[in-house]
């Protein structure tokens, strides 16, 4: 694995219209590349080549290392607003374990009156930062991705991420601690007739969807063991059907338009922290 430290200024990204993520006000990637390297993967589609020019997609991570710095100058600009942390990296990846740039910009975030944020990672090193999202319970949700819990599927999209056991224990913890857990079912690949009913002892809701990016060489790995049908939407609708009549219309969501989830669409507006701790513009 590549480390390159970066000196990158570019943090909070944000959101147009267009984008798969277009209620949130703003993205945040406190690294580039992902050592998780899921096979599934969409973000090396939308890389246009950076990813093999450093080496291939998952062979190298940058380290922003003033992601921090440059938070706490712009965090103004995420008052009131919706934010995504991170959508072309795992936030709490291994290299965290070592620089702490998430633990720092969460403890930024903390005294920042956003609306609503949600963080999204498949590792178990988030728990370690249990004691800064608990004090932004009711403004946070945390995503745990776990597309399946069949460990012989895992190996063959995910063999670098953590064990499915590990995963579900994390959601598990997070939500005893009293942080909102939604599992990121996606893309939904193949699974147990039990994994509904786990999934909703340790989340509080559930999200499915479908690959929105194909490149064709997880196209090919799809075909290869069977799996061609769980690329599409209708395969994907009718799982979560399977999923609602185990847990119930609320708690099951799939497709786009419900990524931002039921809290991001309704978040009550901050509670009075003061401004005076933000920069302003130019400062």
């Amino acid at each position: 694995m590549r480390v390159i430290e970066t000196d990158s200024s570019t943090l909070l990204a944000p959101q147009g219209p267009h984008s798969f993520i277009r209620e949130f006000d703003y993205s945040v990637n406190p690294y580039g590349g992902c050592a998780f390297a899921c096979a599934y993967c969409y973000v090396p589609s939308v890389l246009h080549g950076r990813a093999e020019a450093l080496g291939g997609w998952g062979e190298y991570v940058e380290v922003r290392v003033r992601a921090p710095e440059v938070l706490a100058r712009q965090r103004y600009k995420l008052v009131e607003k919706r934010f995504f942390c991170s959508t072309a990296t795992d936030p709490w990846q291994p290299v965290e374990k070592k620089y702490e740039i998430t633990r720092r910009l969460l403890g930024i975030l903390c005294e920042v009156p956003f609306r609503f944020g949600l963080f999204s990672t498949r590792s178990p090193l988030v728990l370690r930062d249990v004691d800064l999202l608990a004090r932004m319970v009711g403004r946070i949700e945390v995503g745990v991705s776990l597309p399946t819990d069949r460990e012989d599927v895992r190996r063959i999209f995910e063999p670098r991420n953590p064990p499915v056991a590990a995963r579900l224990d994390t959601a598990r913890r997070l939500r005893e601690a009293g942080i909102t857990v939604r599992l990121h079912v996606s893309p939904a690949l193949p699974a147990s007739d039990d994994f509904p009913r786990v999934a909703g002892e340790v989340a509080d809701w559930v999200w499915l969807d479908w690959p929105a990016h194909r490149r064709p060489e997880w196209v090919a790995l799809y075909q290869e063991h069977g799996f061609a049908d769980w690329l599409t939407r209708a395969r994907i609708e009718a799982e979560a059907g399977r999923w609602r009549d185990v847990l119930g219309e609320d708690r099951v969501k799939s497709g786009r338009e419900f990524f931002v989830g039921r809290e991001g669409r309704d978040a009550p507006r901050s509670g009075p922290i003061a401004l005076r701790l933000l920069d302003q513009p130019g400062a």
